[in-house]
């Protein structure tokens, strides 16, 4: 092998051909830009480099500022366990630049693998805080199994759980690490390019926590390394996310996702996201990293278990870490999530257990090379700490810091009897590090705690804005800490407005945060929370819409509640922006409560009707439209704007919409139909004066349902069709069908139904699935009714809608089980889908369902029941208002008259004694339908009437009754009602 030039310095060796820093026989990995700087300095050995030298030396092939500079430098201190302060390699010279002190040797060296030597042992110092990675090796190998399954396209969701400081992190560092060795080695191909590494961490929030945030930061992270690709991706594939990142958009592209995006939902944002990554990773895989998913926001979880059904290909590995004693209540929502997940083999889990014996001698060898400890001390640190790595690093440290632990003679000892050592070792990892702030200086304390109020990750220009101190001597602590690992490592640098970046620490474990933040008196930490707040709006960089809930809880924590308010009100904005109801709920919530720590004025009105809109809102998509909390929140919004004046009154018209809309959407899923109908044309009213087209295209829905419910279909259907909403639409289709014209109706149903599948919103495709399933059963298509109603069940039991609507899903679906000859089955199902039905107190559709039980009774010969059914769903009907299936009713209860004395459904000989009723309720069925129009009903009726006088030699009258409204229809010929009909006709002719 040729000779290579190598620069040695103490026990590090600096190969300049293969650009490679080693200690000893091991490889130290470096960034390439960050040994180019290591490099730069060594050969300039004893002279003073300027920054602006280093800048244009290293970076000149771009534009690059000081931060990036400072951030390599903290590595390289790192990488040789150097000590800014202290230094024995790199001196600062502040604000000029750095000149390298340690002592280096030119040397000619043939083969590598021979360590330098130190004295007569060869024995290394270890980097202060280092922690060797030791006993998680089939863990490791499990992840790199499922990183090479993401890569064939198997989507992979991979659950790391374990008790606090287990090391769950560390384990998923050390898997990157390989990630990233192999890209520094080239060992993956073009092929099989090197992943794309995107990390979220769920922080335990003092309030209500962002919705999506883990997500958002991962995005956004990603936006920043990788640039340009993900971006025009995401614009493409995912605008819904991408206007919640507006740092990186122009106003203008944002407004047009605005606009373009307007009406979507809920299920569109978790769908868009997982479209996005999938498209992104056909090129290039991707590994998701999710911390602590124990305190995720709901939204993350609801996209975690959405994405992981997907049956799509995709190279996205997501792995998440969990705290198992956090997720052990029942009502957790990951353990419900994680619960399903695994019953459906949809998600691998990686459980780390506490640290056995030979694993901590193992990492004692490791950390302490060469050492002389007694035989037992393995045993008695697996005692001390139970195998927790966190406890097992912070004790030894500990041991260091104290001189029981020390080198003497070029060997590892230990300087005081484990006896000793025992009594004065704090019983409890809190205590330790307890005793480890205790020893920073007064300002390092500081800093900690007010970095542990900007959060787990933090800038060097929050903390100093808590601590009102200069930005630059706040930074120089924070990397002392942090070339220390001394609480804090560097983050990556956060880039603000014009391409600035800004450099950013976090601390690393939430243990230490946690701690930090509970040493501060209260009134330093209400200070510190303000000054924070007053940072983030006036100094940080990133657009408001990104913080307003983190500044919502900087002004709660710091007890300045009117801001505080304002900004919850933005913050609920924001996350009904993202479709995130449970966030809106506890925004709302909490917004609501600090009102009344301010005092009485307009604009204490005006924020709590906005908030109480919210409130409401969240609640009907929580807990269902029949939720009471949601119409006293309406009913209270709706009071307060009248209280207004008139001139804020005048202004705030859409507003006053918003609680109108939620009042009727209670009352219509209470069949209340006087208050909904009065409410309905109210927002009709309201509409016309308003210039948003969302509020005018939205206005018409709630009066078109209203009057349908009430069985005035024409009208109705006008309403309908001025609304351009997938319900609305398949709304009018139904309508449309009663009025006798049913081929044009499911014609336009179908087409709802393949714009649904083609947006894929779930919530689009289940009604248009009932609507088609409906529509399917009015024309005695038991098959197509069967395929369609089971598509929307499928639908609705993925994405757990509420009861309210699988009910009708399951009662059709049933009623083509049964007609399709699964008699006992279909009975069976309709029944138990009632049942359930009764105790949802909402009966919209009652009249429908109820009716189609009765027709099933009917064909069962069960006359009693079925005529109880009747009776009682008429009596409903009256009492409620909802008479859109009377006129099917009293048909029904005419033909439950007439079956004792029937035979195969048609009447015997024998004299009927309820022929006269019956009689009459097929004539009251025919004038109900007439008066609504509903010629598809009237059919129904007068075909039953004909049949009972043809019976009863009434064939002339019969058929002159039957021809009339048959002539009528100029479609739907080859439907079940119009075939009957035209049936009998050819019978009365004869």
């Amino acid at each position: 092998m040729a000779s290579r030039k190598k620069i040695t310095f103490d026990v590090f060796t600096l190969d300049t051909k293969e650009e490679q820093l080693w200690k000893g026989t091991k490889k130290i990995h470096l960034r390439p830009k960050t040994y180019a700087l290591l490099q730069h300095l060594i050969v300039r050995s004893g002279h003073l480099v300027t920054k602006e030298e280093l800048l244009n030396a290293v970076w000149r092939e771009c534009n690059v500022g000081e931060e990036a500079l400072k951030h390599c430098m903290v590595e390289i201190r790192r990488a040789l366990g150097d000590n800014a302060e202290k230094p024995r390699f790199i001196e600062t010279a502040h604000r000029r630049g750095y000149r390298f002190i340690g002592k280096s040797t030119n040397s000619q060296r043939k083969d590598r693998g021979k360590s330098t030597k130190q004295g007569e042992t060869g024995i290394q110092d270890p980097p202060p805080g280092t922690s060797p990675f030791v006993g998680r090796e089939t863990e490791l190998a499990q992840l790199q199994q499922h990183l090479e399954d993401t890569i064939k396209g198997s989507r992979r969701v991979v659950f790391i759980s374990g008790e606090q400081g287990i090391g769950k992190t560390r384990l998923s560092d050390a898997f990157l690490d390989t990630v990233s060795s192999a890209k520094t080695t080239g060992r993956r191909s073009g092929k099989n390019p090197v992943p794309w590494i995107a990390r979220g961490q769920c922080v335990q929030s003092h309030g209500t926590a962002e919705a999506y945030m883990p997500l958002l930061e991962a995005l956004t992270g990603l936006c920043h390394t990788q640039g340009r690709q993900i971006i025009n991706s995401l614009c493409r594939y995912a605008p819904l996310w991408m206007s919640q990142m507006p740092s990186r958009l122009s106003t203008d592209q944002i407004l047009r996702i605005r606009i373009s995006t307007r009406n979507a939902t809920r299920e569109r944002m978790l769908r868009e996201l997982a479209e996005a990554l999938e498209e992104l990773t056909k090129d290039r895989p991707l590994i998701l990293i999710l911390e602590d998913l124990h305190w995720s926001d709901p939204s993350t979880l609801d996209w975690i278990f959405s994405w992981a059904q997907r049956r799509e290909s995709s190279r996205l590995l997501l792995l998440a870490t969990y705290r198992t004693a956090e997720v052990m209540t029942e009502d957790h929502p990951f353990k419900n999530i994680q619960r399903e997940l695994r019953s459906k083999q949809l998600c691998s889990e990686i459980e780390l257990t506490y640290l056995d014996e030979y694993e901590i001698g193992e990492y004692l060898k490791r950390r302490f090379p060469s050492h002389k400890f007694p035989a037992r001390m393995t045993h008695w640190v697996q005692q001390r700490t139970g195998g927790n790595a966190l406890f097992l690093v912070n004790l030894l440290d500990h041991l260091s810091e104290q001189g029981h632990i020390l080198k003497g003679d070029n060997r590892w000892i230990l300087n005081t009897p484990l006896e000793k050592i025992k009594q004065t070792i704090p019983p409890t990892i809190r205590q330790i590090v307890d005793r480890q702030i205790e020893r920073c200086n007064p300002q390092e304390q500081l800093l900690l705690q007010a970095a542990s109020v900007n959060g787990m990750e933090f800038s060097a220009g929050g903390a100093a804005a808590a601590l009102n101190e200069d930005e630059d001597e706040i930074e120089l602590l924070c990397r002392n800490l942090a070339a220390r690992s001394q609480f804090l490592q560097p983050a990556p640098d956060r880039i603000i407005s014009k391409g600035e970046k800004v450099a950013c620490y976090r601390f690393i474990h939430v243990l230490y945060r946690n701690l930090c933040y509970q040493l501060i008196p209260s009134e330093r930490r209400i200070r510190f929370h303000r000054r924070i707040a007053a940072f983030l709006e006036q100094e940080d960089g990133r657009q408001p819409q990104e913080l307003y809930a983190q500044l919502a809880m900087h002004y709660d924590r710091g007890r300045d509640y009117r801001c505080a308010v304002r900004h919850y009100r933005k913050a609920v904005d924001n996350a009904g922006a993202r479709y995130a109801e449970h966030e809106s709920l506890e925004l709302a919530t909490r917004g609501i409560q600090l009102l009344e720590m301010l005092p009485a004025s307009p604009e204490r009105t005006e924020l709590e009707i906005h908030l109480q809109n919210a409130l409401g809102t969240a609640l009907i998509s929580t807990e269902g439209p029949g939720a009471e909390k949601a119409r006293q929140a309406f009913s209270r919004a709706r009071d307060l704007f009248s209280s207004l004046g008139p001139a804020l009154r005048s202004g705030k018209k859409d507003t006053l919409f918003n609680s109108l809309y939620g009042l009727w959407n209670y009352h219509w899923g209470h069949a209340n139909y006087s208050p909904a109908l009065r409410l309905a044309e109210q927002l009709v009213q309201l509409s016309k004066v308003s210039k948003d087209s969302l509020v005018q295209d939205r206005a018409h829905f709630p009066l078109g349902i209203t009057l349908m419910d009430h069985g005035e279909y024409a009208p109705a259907l006008e309403h309908l069709e001025q609304s351009s909403g997938v319900k609305s639409r398949c709304c009018a289709e139904i309508a449309r069908c009663h009025l006798g014209y049913v081929d044009s109706a499911l014609g336009n149903i179908e087409k709802t139904l393949a714009c649904a599948l083609e947006t894929r919103d779930t919530e689009y495709c289940i009604f248009a699935y009932l609507g088609a399933a409906r529509l399917h059963m009015t024309r005695g298509e038991f098959r197509e009714a069967l395929e369609r109603s089971q598509s929307a069940i499928d639908i609705a039991l993925s994405r757990k809608i509420a009861e309210q609507w699988l009910t009708p899903m399951r009662v059709i679906n049933g009623w083509a089980t049964y007609k399709l000859g699964r008699k006992k089955k279909g009975q069976r199902q309709i029944h138990q889908a009632l049942t359930i039905y009764k105790d949802i107190e909402i009966s919209n559709l009652g009249p429908m369902l109820y009716a189609i039980y009765a027709e099933i009774l009917l064909d069962g010969n069960r006359v009693e029941e079925g005529l109880a059914v009747i009776d009682g769903t008429l009596e409903t009907s009256h009492r409620t208002g909802i008479h859109h299936y009377d006129a099917e009713l009293y048909r029904l209860k005419g033909e439950l008259l007439l079956q004792p004395f029937s035979i195969d459904n048609r009447p015997s000989d024998r004299k009927n004694p309820h022929a006269g009723k019956a009689e009459d309720c097929f004539k009251q069925a025919e004038a109900i339908a007439q008066k609504q129009r509903a010629k598809s009903l009237e059919l129904r009726a007068v075909t039953s009437l004909s049949r009972l006088w043809q019976h009863q030699n009434r064939r002339v009258e019969a058929k002159m009754r039957l021809e009339k409204i048959y002539n009528w229809f100029t479609e739907g010929h080859n439907t079940a009602d119009l075939k009957r009909a035209r049936k009998l006709l050819e019978e009365l002719n004869k």
